[in-house]
């Protein structure tokens, strides 16, 4: 028989408690921090594994992309499904060590923007975790990730974010009013927008919410 530890939990449901006044009452999952997730995988991964897999899909996706066969055939580098795995692996990471990892990355980088960088922004995007979308969220309230680049990411959210806690939607909120984003028209707009979708869909819609955010 196996031997099961003492600090397993035990869920009866993959679901998150949003509710915060009931969360810890229930057995369904806590709510993640802005920070730090709360993976329902049932094994999950050690983060040096996850860090090791994310690096080696980097520098294989980028490496194919550079690569002059990739734009004769680029199905058959399979490089969307290389992002996706890239995607997977960095879910698994909570801030300190997702931003460790796109730290190292970005400072061997010497152009302002390179592949290495749309990459990550890409993956981290596709990603949806809380913490993933406060990286980005820095980037661009310092200025790092501007213009078109910061309207597409930002016009992402409602399709990939996982979690929408409370905490989640005042800090887009709080972007959204930042003197950054409302002195650009179209990073405004799009931030607007997504904000106030994501909004409709996790807050009011109840249809939406209960197929998107499972409570």
């Amino acid at each position: 028989m196996i031997k099961v530890p003492a600090d397993v939990k035990h869920y009866t449901s993959l679901t998150y408690a949003y509710d915060e006044e009931h969360a810890t009452q229930s057995s369904r999952m806590t709510q993640p921090g802005l920070r730090d997730g709360n993976s329902p995988l049932v094994m999950e991964v050690t983060d040096e594994k996850a860090v090791q897999e994310a690096d080696r899909l980097l520098m294989e996706i980028v490496r194919e992309i550079e690569g002059t066969e990739y734009y004769s055939d680029p199905s058959g580098k399979f490089v969307a499904d290389k992002i996706e795995m890239l995607r997977k692996a960095i879910s698994n990471l909570e801030f300190s060590e997702l931003s460790a990892f796109v730290a190292k990355h970005l400072s061997q980088e010497t152009e302002e923007w390179s592949p290495v960088g749309q990459v990550i922004l890409d993956a981290l995007m596709l990603s949806g975790t809380n913490p993933s979308l406060m990286i980005v969220r820095d980037w661009i309230l310092k200025g790092r990730l501007q213009g078109e680049q910061a309207v597409q990411a930002i016009a992402m959210l409602p399709a990939t974010v996982k979690t929408p806690t409370k905490q989640l939607l005042i800090n887009l909120i709080e972007l959204m009013k930042s003197e950054v984003v409302a002195s650009h028209r179209d990073l405004k707009f799009a931030t607007a927008l997504s904000v106030s979708r994501l909004v409709y869909q996790a807050c009011i819609n109840s249809t939406m919410s209960a197929n998107l955010f499972p409570k």
